[in-house]
């Protein structure tokens, strides 16, 4: 069976079964992953992005692949940050940011 992403179909499913604690987002997220955050306790952030700038700067102390190394950017990496410019788009109790703005 070829590697999936697991991304907003099978994120559900990953949180179930102990994964993606945090997982970053670009934008929102199916109503599958804002139940399921509530559901597993999880959170969604997404990035602040600044006009012409980089949409990360350089705040992690240390970056680190725990799992499929071989994956590449697809393997599982334990990043530990400190200054993190990013808001929280669902919460641990489902709320989700971008319902709120309609």
């Amino acid at each position: 069976m070829p590697f999936r992403r697991p991304g907003s179909g099978a994120l559900p499913l990953f949180m179930a079964h102990g994964g993606s604690h945090v997982t970053l987002a670009k934008g929102n997220r199916s109503r599958q992953v804002t139940d399921a955050c509530k559901k597993h306790g999880r959170v969604l952030p997404r990035l602040y992005r600044r006009a012409g700038g980089d949409p990360c700067p350089r705040v992690h102390k240390e970056v680190g692949a725990i799992e499929y190394e071989e994956l590449g950017m697809e393997a599982i990496f334990r990043v530990d940050v400190e200054n993190f410019p990013a808001f929280i788009v669902v919460d641990d109790k489902g709320n989700d940011f971008f319902s709120q703005l309609s």
